[in-house]
């Protein structure tokens, strides 16, 4: 029953299209909060790094479903290494697109660059350009819906973001996603 809740759960946040919680917030706290929660939750051989600039200004959005976003990366990247000893590093800096590049989907601005990067096992390119389609999974019967990344895509997405991907099979994976900053952000030099 509560597996079936949590899938009933997942489609009706793929379904949304809207935000239900518009707030100002830092994505600082929640990153330290998903970090806390994963490492109560993962074995001793999977280290896992918080690499956080304190600096990155606020986003505008809905935090539990941002919240629900870095956890989902962050489950999938330990699972990728649980059979070997690796490392899950969660990285938060400061990303700028100019006026210039017309090669991105964004609109010019300051955005925050949260990254989830692991040293697992990759993934397959034939495998890597499905992962956001709802319902397909690698994963075994009972370990997962095939919804989880592709609510993830959707929440970032509303939140006028996108979601990139490098991966590469025994090099691990690494998921990065640009969120507009609110307000005039600084942007320090070096920022890329």
């Amino acid at each position: 029953a509560n597996r079936a809740a949590g899938i009933v759960q997942q489609v009706l946040a793929f379904s949304r299209h809207q935000l239900a919680a518009q707030t100002v917030f830092r994505l600082q706290p929640v990153l330290h909060e998903v970090t806390r929660l994963i490492r109560a939750g993962t074995p001793a051989t999977i280290e896992l790094r918080l690499e956080v600039d304190e600096a990155v200004g606020p986003v505008q959005g809905d935090s539990g479903r941002l919240h629900q976003v870095v956890m989902n990366l962050c489950t999938n990247a330990a699972q990728s290494m649980r059979s070997r000893h690796g490392v899950l590093t969660v990285g938060l800096g400061f990303h700028v697109i100019s006026p210039e590049d017309t090669a991105d989907e964004l609109a010019p601005g300051s955005y925050a660059r949260l990254t989830v990067s692991d040293t697992g096992h990759g993934i397959e390119p034939a495998i890597l350009k499905r992962i956001f389609d709802p319902f397909f999974t690698t994963k075994k019967p009972g370990e997962g819906t095939g919804l989880g990344l592709s609510v993830v895509d959707r929440i970032v997405r509303d939140h006028r973001g996108s979601i990139r991907v490098g991966s590469a099979p025994g090099t691990g994976t690494t998921f990065t996603i640009l969120l507009p900053v609110t307000g005039d952000q600084f942007s320090p030099a070096g920022a890329t």
